[in-house]
């Protein structure tokens, strides 16, 4: 590596290293917004006891237990940390769901890839580490050089990708790989953050939060074979990938992730609008039920999902998939609806008032006008509001994954009753069947 180079990437040597754009940051502690961050969440990541990194990777053998996975890391300061946005217990999960049912995929997962996902989880299981992941594609840097190069050992990766910003504190990556362009992944691996040639680059300041997400650079990073858990197939990984009890605890804590954000937006808008004056509008009261609608609407479909939860052929205890799919097509439209509400009810003040906006000092407790701003008109809250509509594509197409599970023919039963019903009111009343 050259003199110049080193300047300008520091390979991570640790999940303290980074890079500040073309500046050297010689470790993540010299990172005023990561030091921030690192206050509210370092009785967990710098402590491989802690209860929440063993929950983890729990597979529920009981309803009780399948209920101790509606919370997770994104709960941490009251979904306030780096681990807000839930990719973390998604990944978790997520890899959770494929080890424990991995008998079940014999048609998608061929043998070797079955032994190095056993292995690899109860490696990662032993140490307890923090996994993330992302969905985002992987961007190349050099035109001529292709993101994926095999080799007799494994592949070798090279591009670009965006994670979120808790990819600063974990250990392993969880990584979709998926060039620019392509519908789907080919391929997965999970990936040390340590690995040589592995860089991450918070976007942004210093002095700002890192809601701006990372950049993880891959510059020529060695994936030996054992940690390869699907190998270029895509219809294949996306058959993996919407498999019902492969994901299920993963959607089952996205959407308790979700309904915890949902109530926190609907909170602080009810407190806006009694320091306001404006819970007196009679529109603005219509606006609120309307939230308080959906908050409950999203409760009783998890509640659902749970009185429905039933054992699979592995024995772990999933969340039923109707209305666990049902929720979580809700549970973004429901927090965008709720942010609308909350900027409604905050405009005036919000133009009126931006000096107000403002937190004065780090670590000062915000005033409901400023945790307002932070939730709905901010740029941090544009991101989230983007991130609970579109973290799995596009809502249309989460709308199609429904259709496919509904169990139609209960509806269709429904409609031959009301039919012969009427078939059979036609033919002993002619006249009346006229009218």
């Amino acid at each position: 590596m050259t003199t110049n180079k080193s300047q300008e990437t520091i390979a991570t040597t640790s999940r303290r290293s980074i890079r500040l754009g073309e500046k050297l940051i010689g470790a993540a502690e010299e990172h005023a917004a990561y030091v921030r961050e690192w206050t509210k969440v370092a009785h967990v990541t710098d402590n491989a006891e802690h209860p929440l990194r063993e929950q983890a990777y729990l597979l529920p053998s009981s309803l009780d237990e399948l209920r101790r996975k509606r919370t997770g890391y994104y709960s941490l300061t009251g979904g306030g940390s780096i681990f807000g946005n839930g990719w973390a217990d998604y990944a978790h999960s997520l890899l959770a769901g494929w080890y424990g049912h991995v008998s079940l995929l014999s048609s998608v997962n061929p043998p070797a890839a079955k032994g190095r996902l056993a292995v690899l989880f109860q490696q990662s299981l032993k140490q307890r580490s923090i996994i993330t992941t992302s969905l985002q594609p992987i961007v190349r840097k050099n035109a001529d050089l292709p993101i994926v190069q095999h080799t007799k050992e494994g592949i070798t990766l090279h591009g670009e990708q965006t994670f979120d910003s808790d990819a600063l504190f974990a250990d392993e990556l969880l990584v979709f790989i998926r060039e620019q362009g392509e519908a789907a992944p080919a391929s997965a691996v999970l990936i040390p953050v340590q690995s040589a040639g592995l860089e991450l680059r918070p976007n942004g300041v210093q002095s700002e939060s890192l809601s701006a997400g990372v950049q993880v650079s891959y510059e020529q990073v060695a994936i030996p074979r054992e940690r390869i858990l699907h190998d270029n197939d895509a219809p294949e990984l996306r058959r993996l990938l919407g498999h019902h009890q492969v994901k299920a605890i993963a959607d089952y804590q996205w959407v308790s992730r979700q309904l915890d954000a949902l109530e926190l937006v609907t909170g602080t808008a009810f407190a806006l609008a009694e320091l306001t004056g404006e819970v007196k509008e009679l529109h603005i009261q219509g606006d609120l039920g309307e939230v308080i609608q959906n908050v409950e609407t999203l409760k009783a479909l998890i509640h659902a999902s749970e009185i429905g939860a039933d054992a699979s052929l592995t024995g772990i205890v999933l969340p039923s998939s109707v209305p666990l799919e049902a929720a979580r097509k809700a549970g973004g439209l429901y927090y965008a609806h709720a942010v609308q509400v909350l900027q409604r009810i905050g405009a005036g003040i919000f133009l009126r008032d931006q000096h107000l906006l403002q937190q004065r000092e780090l670590g000062e407790k915000p005033t409901i006008l400023q945790l307002a701003w932070r939730l709905s008109g901010s740029a941090e809250a544009a991101k989230r509001k983007l991130h609970e509509l579109h973290a799995f594509g596009d809502p249309i197409v989460q709308s199609s994954e429904l259709f496919r599970q509904y169990p139609v023919q209960v509806l269709r039963e429904r409609y031959k009753q009301f039919w012969h019903g009427i078939d059979a009111r036609s033919k002993a009343n002619p006249k009346e069947a006229q009218l």
